[in-house]
């Protein structure tokens, strides 16, 4: 084999090898967004929030729904960026209650947020009110929002209509 046609065959592999883990990632989420009609029926088993501390300018809000006949907690993670971005990062995943708690711990220990426990309905109408304001910025949520806001199909966000919240700088 020449060298050119090496060359050839290493690009052919290389490439190959990049579709191979496109596929593998869509896969990965088409399964999360195809089970999340599956875990619907799950309730809600855990609602966090976060302030920003310390160099950490952002809000972070945890919620999960746990589906007892499967043993498995559907997490949804929401960075929200109180100043123009709204929804700027989205971990939507499938946890063990090991896994979940590990979560739990690297949220507080490496990401710095101290997460305290809120009402399903304030969580919500936090994030709606972060992406309304980003949207009234021209900004759009992280493209996984949509899928993300979901996991709040039962909850609503109008219980504590005395609360509100405030953007920007």
């Amino acid at each position: 084999m020449t060298l050119s046609q090496q060359a050839k065959q290493a690009k052919a592999t290389k490439k190959a090898q990049k579709r191979k883990t496109k596929l593998k990632q869509k896969s990965q989420q088409s399964n999360i967004i195809n089970s999340i009609d599956v875990l619907k029926a799950g309730t809600i088993h855990e609602c966090f929030v976060s302030e920003p501390q310390g160099t950490n300018p952002f809000y972070s809000v945890l919620i999960s729904r746990i589906n007892n006949s499967k043993n498995k907690i559907l997490v949804a993670h929401f960075l929200i960026d109180p100043v123009d971005n709204g929804v700027e990062d989205i971990i939507l995943a499938y946890k063990t209650n090991t896994s979940f708690q590990t979560l739990m711990e690297t949220l507080a220990s490496e990401q710095g947020f101290t997460l305290k426990s809120t009402s399903p309905s304030i969580a919500k109408k936090f994030i709606l009110s972060a992406v309304k304001h980003a949207k009234s910025l021209g900004y759009m949520p992280h493209p996984d929002y949509h899928t993300a806001k979901t996991i709040f199909f039962d909850v609503d966000e109008n219980l504590y209509s005395n609360v509100t919240f405030q953007f920007g700088e």
